[in-house]
């Protein structure tokens, strides 16, 4: 009926991130994992990100810190630090398109989330921007996020769904069953972002930033 792209945030994590992908193994799934660059610096960690890449799971930056939207950073060298930072330890892990998805202030997608000069630094680095259009909260709300995925998916033709592999609210141990239910409701779920996600792809702009730029 409608097709799911999965993508996972704020990992990696040893805790969760190897069960988040025995689940997508068992549904033979493929999803991408936005990392943030401090955590791929513990071991063992990293060595979830590569066992998702050998996986087939696409691996893309998520900043290196992620406390801040590059939009409110000060300062001449946020980019540097958040973004190329987070590239450079990615190395051979990340995705030949160069996936970045901005930290958003809690899902919010605004002015806050760039600089018109992150925009260009990000078409000269031949970045791919990729945003969603579904965020379930499943941080705040570990047991209701699967029931507000459900409606989401069912609002529109595709859906880029914004999960975390993150430890708190235990919510990735709904998962499986999500998964499961969506299935039976005749979603198809598949690796590829959903075009009204990607308004970036390889440096060149395929629709207007403007709404989440500040100058």
């Amino acid at each position: 009926m409608a097709r799911v792209t999965l993508t996972f945030d704020n990992g990696p994590e040893p805790e969760v991130t190897p069960y988040v992908l025995d689940v997508l193994a068992k549904h033979g799934i493929a999803a991408s994992f936005f990392v943030i660059g401090a955590k791929l610096e513990n071991p063992p960690a990293r060595a979830c990100a590569e066992r998702a890449r050998s996986e087939g799971h696409w691996i893309g930056n998520h900043s290196y810190t992620h406390t801040e939207s590059l939009g409110d950073a000060g300062g001449e060298g946020a980019f540097d630090e958040e973004v190329e930072k987070t590239q450079s330890l990615l190395g051979s892990l990340a995705h030949p398109d160069r996936l970045f998805r901005p930290y958003c202030n809690s899902g919010v997608l605004d002015a806050r989330v760039f600089k018109r000069a992150d925009i260009a630094r990000l078409q000269r680095g031949r970045y791919s921007c990729i945003l969603f259009n579904a965020i379930v909260r499943d941080w705040e709300d570990g047991d209701g996020w699967p029931q507000r995925a459900m409606s989401e998916i069912a609002s529109r033709d595709w859906t880029t769904l914004v999960l975390h592999d993150i430890p708190k609210t235990n919510a990735m141990r709904r998962l499986d069953a999500f998964i499961a239910r969506a299935r039976d409701a005749g979603h198809d779920f598949v690796q590829e972002i959903s075009p009204d996600s990607v308004p970036l792809r390889r440096g060149e702009i395929l629709a207007p930033m403007d709404a989440w730029v500040s100058d």
